[in-house]
């Protein structure tokens, strides 16, 4: 689980997200962020039930994600003050931290 000062939690925040950031898409998910100024970087990760319909895999595809964002905060490779929300496309052909971490990198290097 994320700190809870590394979550966005609320709707509203999640929502100015959505409307004023910019986004990048990678192999199977979308990256938006958004400047917020405050120290910590912030993240959301959502995923449709239409993606895949079984919770038990929807909760393992985020706590994939939570260990990249964990090991993305804790190599000091964050870039301070963003709200980040990954959002799943469709369903990754591989379900390992290392394939995550790639399409992770991948989508950011595309926003810097």
């Amino acid at each position: 689980m994320l700190k809870k000062i590394n979550r966005l939690r609320k709707k509203s925040e999640i929502d100015k997200v959505y409307k004023k950031g910019i986004k990048s898409f990678g192999e199977f998910s979308c990256v938006r962020l958004l400047k917020n100024n405050q120290k910590e970087d912030r993240f959301a990760i959502v995923i449709s039930n239409k993606i895949e319909k079984s919770a038990v895999k929807r909760n393992r595809i985020r706590r994939l994600f939570r260990e990249v964002i964990k090991k993305y905060i804790s190599n000091n490779n964050s870039i301070f003050g963003f709200d980040f929300i990954i959002n799943i496309n469709s369903y990754p052909t591989e379900n390992t931290v290392f394939y995550f971490e790639k399409e992770f990198n991948k989508c950011l290097k595309k926003l810097f």
